[in-house]
């Protein structure tokens, strides 16, 4: 289901419950955002629609696994799994290749046929490891985008990016910094990517969890500064959402 938080969702499942199991059946849910509609019923011969949901209240912009277990007075049972995913009323997504940018320092451009529209942007390596840094380095280099959203809104940031493999290898070579509007550098991590081919990355906090990194904006024009951090990073495409939980951007 897609919810959109205050408002009704509901989808109708078809029950079958016959009388030759018993005479009613209710439905329990395991968990108190969910509801089903009717919660109990008499058995029949014929199949009965039933609406299972989430309540309006349910906010929280994130993937939601419920169930329902259907159970007749003989004890016949039937369990349904409900996935939910709660989305902002105005789902606002800006994308932009990365060779858009205004492209600095070291960071290069560089043609392949899987990359949208044809390039992607590669950190190359340092030519020496700076003293008491303790991963590998990059060139420094800068993307700095431009771009304008229509509301007020907790916006996250993601990226369609390559780290290449082994794991190892890859160990060494997987992560920016960005900046918004000036702001301080917030390290991007692509640890949880697949190896030598193109995935969405969202950044997420180097925290315990991990959790998405949420960037409160005005409406209006902002600034994102993509930096280098670890050579042979690639990155293709960028997007700026208020629905991180939502699809990726089409490839």
């Amino acid at each position: 289901l897609r919810h959109v938080a205050g408002k009704t969702t509901r989808q109708v499942i078809a029950l079958r419950a016959p009388r030759a199991l018993g005479t009613r059946w209710t439905a329990t849910t395991n968990a108190p955002w969910l509801r089903c509609e009717p919660a109990s019923g008499s058995t029949a011969d014929i199949v009965q629609g039933v609406r299972v949901g989430p309540v309006a209240s349910l906010q929280e912009q994130r993937f939601h696994r419920g169930a329902v277990t259907f159970r007749t007075d003989q004890g016949y049972t039937r369990t349904v799994l409900v996935d939910a995913r709660v989305c902002p009323e105005n789902e606002v997504t800006v994308v932009v290749e990365a060779e858009s940018a205004a492209i600095g320092g070291a960071f290069q451009k560089v043609a392949d046929s899987t990359a949208s529209k044809g390039f992607f942007i590669h950190a190359p390596g340092a030519s020496e490891q700076a003293e008491g840094v303790g991963h590998r380095q990059s060139q420094p280099g800068t993307l700095t985008f431009t771009f304008e959203i229509p509301e007020d809104g907790v916006y996250y940031l993601m990226g369609r990016c390559m780290i290449l493999g082994p794991r190892a290898f890859a160990l060494d070579h997987d992560s920016f910094h960005f900046a918004i509007d000036s702001g301080d550098k917030i390290c991007w991590d692509l640890w949880t990517l697949p190896r030598d081919r193109w995935a969405w990355s969202q950044a997420r906090a180097r925290t315990k969890g991990h959790s998405l990194n949420p960037l409160p904006l005005k409406a209006g024009t902002h600034t994102l500064v993509i930096h280098s951090r670890e050579p042979l990073t690639r990155i293709d495409r960028v997007a700026i959402t208020n629905d991180p939980h939502g699809p990726p951007p089409r490839d």
